[in-house]
């Protein structure tokens, strides 16, 4: 039973059933919350309008604040930061073949890139929200930056899949 449990938590990344497990859940975390706005928000004022439009474009108004604010403040540090993280995870992990910074660079790289993205969307679309947006308006940008958030976790996870599969075969070749 000992070995089971000590089988099941194996700390190779691309072989391990809790690797795959974090990467479906990160890039499902990804595409339910569209720049900090629960998708469920979206699709009711969507589908309802009215109170559950004013209670999205509050919401939705609150979060671009913030994440502009995010941006404008700690932009910078940000920056240094992830790009370091982003060095660090590339040259152990592909420089000298460290398989778990090679698995945590497949999972935080392509999560860095939708940040950007998110952060400057955010920027974008708080200027226009302040000059008067609809909220069928704002509800269409956050279904495009749902669905390349989507289209990004999607490549994302196949080049994760091949890779790992790949990583896992090569002894046997």
């Amino acid at each position: 039973m000992l070995t089971f449990i000590l089988d099941l938590i194996d700390m190779r990344s691309f072989s391990s059933l809790w690797y795959w497990i974090a990467v479906v859940v990160t890039w499902s975390m990804a595409s339910h919350r569209v720049l900090g706005v629960p998708w469920d928000a979206v699709l009711r004022a969507r589908r309802r309008g009215g109170a559950a439009a004013d209670d999205f474009v509050a919401l939705t108004r609150l979060n671009l604040r913030r994440l502009s604010a995010l941006g404008r403040e700690s932009g910078v540090g940000l920056t240094v930061a992830a790009s370091g993280l982003a060095t660090a995870l590339i040259v152990l992990g592909f420089g000298y073949g460290f398989e778990l910074a090679q698995a945590l660079a497949f999972l935080v790289l392509p999560r860095m890139a939708v940040a950007g993205l998110s952060l400057r969307r955010a920027a974008r679309l708080e200027r226009v929200a302040e000059a008067g947006i609809t909220p069928s308006d704002l509800v269409a940008a956050l279904m495009r930056h749902r669905l390349l958030v989507q289209a990004i976790g999607f490549v994302s996870l196949a080049v994760t899949a091949l890779w790992g599969m790949a990583h896992l075969i090569r002894p046997y070749l």
